[in-house]
C-alpha cells in the first residue's frame, strides 16, 4: 500500500534529491518533498508546510545540518531528522546524534534508507503520544475539568510570582479576591449536580467579562472561585471590581431550564500586606469573604489582621459542630402551639438546642447559620426529624 509522506530535503543537489525520492517510492512510499539548502528556504518551508521526516546532507556550501536542526528546535518541533551524507567521520556522526540527529547513513549506503525512515517515524510517533499524555497530565494538574479555568495550584504558583515582583518593586500593587456563591448548596441539593456544575460554568463566564488580560481567574473547589487582579490603582480598583461581579452575578441564571437566583460573597487582600507566601494571601481573603457572608450574602469585606482570630475562632466552632451531631449533643424543646379561639393544643413546635460539653447551651443564633453554610444543617435537620417522630411516637402510644 503506497503511503503519502510529507518529506523535507535538505540537500544542494537535485541529482542527489532525486536518488532519495526513488528510495522512498521503492519502499513504498509516495513523496511530497520540497528542496531547500538555506536558512531562508528552510524557514519558509516549515511555516507552509507541516512536515513528517526531515532528509538531511551534512554539509553544503550556504548551510549544513545542525543549524537546519537548530531551527527545527528553535520553533519546537520533533520531526525524523536523518542525515544522508557523501561522507561523514564517526567523531562528527556522534556529535550530531548528541545534537538531536535521530539517524545518519552515507549516500553509497541507500539501502539503509527506509528501514531508518520506518523506524523513526514509528518512534517519532510514541514521543508524540508521550507528549500528549503529559500534556493531559498537565492540564489536569493545573486546570479544573468542569469549567475549564486554572485550579488552585496553577492560581498559588501565579500569586508566588506576583510577591517576588512585589519584592522587586515596592510600588508594584496587585490583590486577590476570594468569591463563594451564597446559594449554590441549595442549588446542588435542590436540582441536582447536572444543573450546579452549569451554573459554576455560567458563573465562571460571567467573572471573566469582569476581568483585564492580566487578571487571573481561577476555581478553588466547590462553589468557590479566586481572582488575581494585576496591578491594581489602588484599593478602590479591586472594590469597584467587587462592585462590578456583584451587578453582574445579580441577574438571574437561565440553566437549560430552571431559573437559578445566586449571589456571591467576596473578600478582598491586598498585596501591601506584605506575606511572604501565596497560601497566606489566599488564607487572608477566605476569611474576609467569611466575614463578608457573616454580614448578609452578596457583601464584600476587606481583610484586617484582627480578622485572623474570629476565623480561627469559627473554624473551631465548626470542628465543634461536627463533633456535636456525631456524638449527638443536641436535644429538642418542645413548644407547644395553642389554638387562641378554642385554647386546645394543636401541635408543638421542635426547636434544636446544642449542649457543648465545655461551652454549656450554644446559641442556635452561633451555630444555625454555621450549619447552613457548611451543609452540616443536613445531618443535622435529618436528626432533629428522626428525634421529633420519635418522640411523638412514644406520645401517641403513653397518651
Amino acid at each position: 500500500m503506497i503511503r503519502p509522506l510529507r518529506v523535507l530535503i535538505v540537500e544542494d543537489s537535485e541529482d542527489d534529491v532525486e536518488l532519495l525520492v526513488f528510495e522512498l517510492e521503492v519502499g513504498g512510499y509516495d513523496p511530497i518533498y520540497q528542496r531547500v539548502d538555506t536558512a531562508e528556504t528552510t524557514l519558509a518551508a516549515l511555516e507552509q508546510q507541516q512536515w513528517e521526516l526531515v532528509i538531511a546532507d551534512y554539509s553544503m556550501p550556504q548551510f549544513n545540518a545542525i543549524d537546519a536542526l537548530s531551527l527545527l528546535q528553535e520553533k519546537g518541533l520533533d520531526l525524523p531528522f536523518i542525515i544522508v551524507s557523501g561522507s561523514i567521520t564517526e567523531e562528527t556522526a556522534i556529535a550530531a546524534m548528541k545534537a538531536g540527529v535521530h539517524d545518519y547513513l552515507t549516500k553509497d549506503n541507500l539501502a539503509r534508507l527506509v528501514p531508518a525512515v520506518e523506524r523513526e517515524l514509528r518512534e517519532a510517533q510514541v514521543r508524540s503520544e508521550h507528549r500528549q499524555v503529559l500534556e493531559k497530565l498537565k492540564y489536569q494538574a493545573y486546570y479544573d475539568n468542569v469549567t475549564g479555568l486554572p485550579n488552585r495550584t496553577f492560581f498559588l504558583e501565579r500569586v508566588g510570582e506576583f510577591i517576588k515582583v512585589k519584592n522587586l518593586n515596592p510600588l508594584a500593587q496587585f490583590a486577590v479576591l476570594f468569591l463563594d456563591l451564597d446559594r449554590y448548596q441549595v442549588v446542588k441539593y435542590s436540582l441536582g449536580h447536572l444543573i450546579s456544575e452549569q451554573l459554576l460554568v455560567a458563573t465562571a463566564q460571567l467573572l471573566k467579562t469582569c476581568l483585564g488580560p492580566q487578571d487571573i481567574l481561577a476555581r478553588m473547589g466547590g462553589d468557590e472561585f479566586a481572582i488575581l487582579l494585576a496591578d491594581i490603582e489602588g484599593p478602590g480598583g479591586a472594590e469597584k471590581i467587587a462592585e462590578n461581579i456583584h451587578r453582574i452575578l445579580s441577574s438571574p441564571f437561565k440553566l437549560n431550564g430552571p431559573v437559578v437566583f445566586s449571589t456571591t460573597s467576596i473578600g478582598i487582600v491586598f498585596g501591601s500586606l506584605g506575606y511572604d507566601e501565596p497560601e497566606e494571601f489566599l488564607r487572608a481573603a477566605d476569611t474576609a469573604m467569611h466575614y463578608a457572608k457573616v454580614r448578609g450574602i452578596g457583601g464584600t469585606a476587606i481583610f484586617h489582621p484582627d480578622m485572623q482570630a474570629g476565623a480561627v475562632k469559627r473554624w473551631q466552632l465548626e470542628t465543634d459542630l461536627q463533633q456535636g451531631i456525631k456524638c449527638r449533643q443536641f436535644f429538642l424543646n418542645y413548644q407547644p402551639i395553642i389554638c387562641l379561639e378554642t385554647g386546645r393544643l394543636m401541635g408543638f413546635e421542635a426547636l434544636v438546642r446544642w449542649q457543648h460539653p465545655n461551652r454549656g447551651l450554644v446559641s442556635p443564633v452561633e451555630f444555625i447559620p454555621l450549619a447552613e453554610e457548611t451543609g452540616l444543617i443536613i445531618p443535622l435537620g435529618e436528626w432533629v426529624l428522626q428525634e421529633a417522630c420519635s418522640r411523638l411516637a412514644m406520645w401517641e402510644e403513653k397518651f
